[in-house]
């Protein structure tokens, strides 16, 4: 008599309400992340900045992950981040520095919180990614690490081959069929 034939019934349906918490937990996960995290590339509001440099410090670090968010409505005081204009109407890297005064009309006048001079940019609100929303330090070196395409591709694998052992011990034949060394009644 195998193992999977001595496991009563009770014990199989208790597996059901334990694997439909973790697709529920799946779920939701994905649900939030589709709402508060989905980048502006998917047609969301929100842009990951990993801080380079020191002028933000001692609030951001390099390699902190700043979460940023378009709201429209930025004024003195507000951490944004912005793209350098470049010449010829391109625009440049990405910044995360302080709006100390401006406007929509005139452009913002921003400045690192750890520099004693302004920007020489003046940012309007098309340049504008995003307000600070969310700082996490030291996340920005995960995300770096992830977007490289061989640990990408590494962590799928992994993923991948994770999901295909969990799932090997599932038994997909009918738990109502007769043992195969009886003759059903």
């Amino acid at each position: 008599m195998s193992i999977q034939e001595r496991v009563p019934e009770r014990a199989k349906a208790a597996v059901r309400p334990s694997r439909l918490l973790g697709m529920l937990t799946v779920a939701l996960i994905l649900a939030g992340w589709w709402f508060w995290l989905r980048p502006e590339a998917l047609g969301g509001s929100t842009t990951l900045v990993t801080v380079s440099g020191n002028s933000m410090q001692p609030g951001m670090l390099t390699g902190d992950l700043a979460i940023v968010r378009k709201t429209g409505d930025y004024v003195p005081g507000d951490v944004i981040a912005f793209h350098i204009p470049k010449d010829g109407g391109e625009q440049g890297g990405v910044v995360i520095h302080r709006i100390v005064d401006g406007s929509a009309d005139s452009g913002y006048r921003t400045r690192g919180d750890n520099n004693d001079w302004y920007d020489p940019w003046r940012p309007r609100p098309d340049d504008i990614t995003g307000e600070l929303w969310l700082h996490v330090p030291g996340a920005g070196r995960v995300v770096m690490t992830m977007a490289d395409p061989l640990v990408a591709g590494a962590t799928f694998a992994a993923l991948t081959a994770f999901v295909i052992v969990a799932g090997g011990g599932r038994d997909d034949e009918d738990s109502t069929a007769a043992p195969k060394n009886e003759v059903p009644s």
